[in-house]
C-alpha cells in the first residue's frame, strides 16, 4: 500500500520512498517548485532539469545522488560509498 506524503505548515511536501540498511528514512521532499532528495529529514540533493535533462545536484557535502535504471531508480552514495536501501514505494521522479 502506497504511504500518502505529508504536508508541514511551511508548505513542504514529505513522500517517504524508502529506508537505508542502517534504518534512515530516505524522502522526497517538494518546496513550491523545488525538489530534493532527504535523509532523515536533511536535503542531500536538489533535482535540476538542464538542458533537457534531469538530474540531481547535491547540495550537502558528501553526498551523490544518481538516477539508474535498475530497480531502485535511484543510487545514493556518502563520502564514496554505495549505500544499501529498499524501497516502500515506486519512487516518480518526472
Amino acid at each position: 500500500m502506497a504511504r500518502k506524503p505529508t504536508e508541514t505548515a511551511a508548505g513542504t511536501i514529505t513522500t517517504r520512498i524508502g529506508v537505508l540498511s542502517g534504518g534512515e528514512v530516505v524522502a522526497l521532499e517538494s518546496v513550491g517548485r523545488e525538489m530534493f532528495l532527504a535523509i532523515n529529514g536533511v536535503q542531500i540533493a536538489l533535482r535540476i532539469n538542464w538542458k533537457g535533462k534531469k538530474s540531481w545536484v547535491s547540495v550537502k557535502q558528501g553526498w551523490i545522488v544518481l538516477d539508474t535504471n535498475g530497480p531502485l531508480s535511484l543510487q545514493i552514495k556518502h563520502n564514496g560509498k554505495l549505500l544499501e536501501w529498499s524501497t516502500t514505494q515506486t519512487p516518480r521522479l518526472s
